[in-house]
């Protein structure tokens, strides 16, 4: 039977949102996220929502039959309509709709997510943080496209060091989707790959806090051709930022750049399992 959700509730929200999904990949998904929702937020009302691209692979089926207690909600972008933009502008919708105070997102194809995961990313929210980016290890010449372009080009145009800003796994206020339904740069790079700097370069306008947190493991996808998408991404990525730059006009036009950071350990985890416990939340300009 599945679980239904009150609306006076206030939760946490998790999005799964893929430009494709495979049923064998989000059952697993769905479960760890929701151990994370029981055993770390387990005092707030929660709900998983998957966001689909009106898939006919059997996904939401594997969705609603994942084991965990956590209440299920499953949105689909109407036939035809494809990306993890838009798959994700549905989920904000959504989130307004339910007025959650605090909202992570995951991508459903990861291959180690753990509990720990869920922590990491929406524990520096309920300590203050408006918007929180994950920290994967990372071979120094893994992710290029994001380590010579995308953080060096942020970097100069808010101050800010934010050394994964695209890797599609977030968390944040539920008051920043305001601002992600309103922003008035939704073009076809967004509505693609382009979405997850999007709301990067939009948390960063919004000047509020920023948190990285160290998640302590490589982020593993199911097994893909890890140069299909390369030439697509990085046209939809850096046309994004471009797209965005009068923002940063204004951004800079309104006031001081340094903006109070938190970096935050929580668990160290290794190959998605804790080993050590470290709590750790300071300021780092």
């Amino acid at each position: 039977m599945k679980k239904t959700l009150n609306k006076s509730q206030k939760p946490i929200l998790w999005s799964a949102s893929l430009l494709s999904t495979k049923p064998r990949n989000i059952g697993n998904t769905t479960l760890q996220v929701a151990k994370g929702l029981k055993n770390y937020f387990g005092d707030l009302n929660s709900v998983i929502i998957n966001c689909d691209n009106h898939s006919a692979d059997g996904t939401r089926e594997a969705f609603f039959s994942a084991a965990g207690e956590i209440p299920k909600i499953y949105l689909s972008t109407p036939p035809g309509v494809r990306g993890k933009g838009n798959s994700l502008r549905i989920f904000f919708e959504k989130v307004r709709e339910l007025k959650a105070g605090i909202v992570i997102v995951v991508e459903a194809d990861i291959r180690n997510i753990s509990p720990e995961w869920i922590r990491n990313l929406g524990t520096p929210i309920a300590r203050g943080a408006g918007y929180t980016v994950p920290l994967y290890v990372r071979h120094k010449y893994e992710a290029t496209l994001t380590s010579s372009l995308i953080y060096p080009l942020l970097r100069c145009l808010y101050g800010r060091r934010i050394r994964q800003p695209n890797v599609g796994d977030f968390g944040f206020k539920g008051q920043l989707v305001d601002s992600f339904l309103n922003s008035p740069v939704w073009t076809d790079a967004v509505e693609g790959y382009g979405v997850d700097i999007w709301m990067t370069n939009i948390a960063l306008s919004s000047r509020m806090p920023i948190c990285q947190s160290f998640m302590g493991c490589p982020k593993i996808h199911r097994v893909i051709d890890p140069y299909a998408h390369l030439q697509v991404l990085f046209h939809q990525a850096l046309s994004t930022i471009f797209d965005l730059m009068d923002g940063v006009c204004r951004f800079l036009a309104s006031g001081e750049m340094e903006q109070t950071r938190c970096s935050f350990r929580d668990g160290y985890t290794r190959g998605g399992n804790a080993f050590a416990d470290r709590n750790q939340c300071r300021s780092d300009a």
